[in-house]
């Protein structure tokens, strides 16, 4: 895992979606993401989730999701976390 990949989506893990955030909070994560947030790093964060919906192995993400999100999600819902994230911030 290249350690500078998907900066914006480590940045939400870290700020907004962390051990203290509950999975059922993420539309309004997602929303105060897009409120606080440059357009900038919101569409940059889009574009990190499209590339990674497109992994067809989601280790890589689910390592960093409990590295910097401080949990474990099975793949089913890390999908769901992408798709909420993507209907969110588009």
């Amino acid at each position: 895992m290249r350690l500078n990949r998907f900066p914006g989506f480590k940045h939400f893990l870290e700020c907004y979606f962390n051990m203290s955030a509950d999975f059922s909070n993420l539309k309004q994560l997602a929303f105060d993401y897009k409120q606080r947030e440059s357009k900038d790093s919101v569409n940059a964060l889009v574009m990190e989730i499209h590339t990674i919906s497109a992994l067809k192995d989601h280790d890589e993400v689910k390592t960093i999701i409990k590295e910097y999100g401080m949990r474990r999600l099975s793949d089913e819902k890390t999908r769901e976390m992408l798709s909420i994230l993507l209907t969110n911030l588009t």
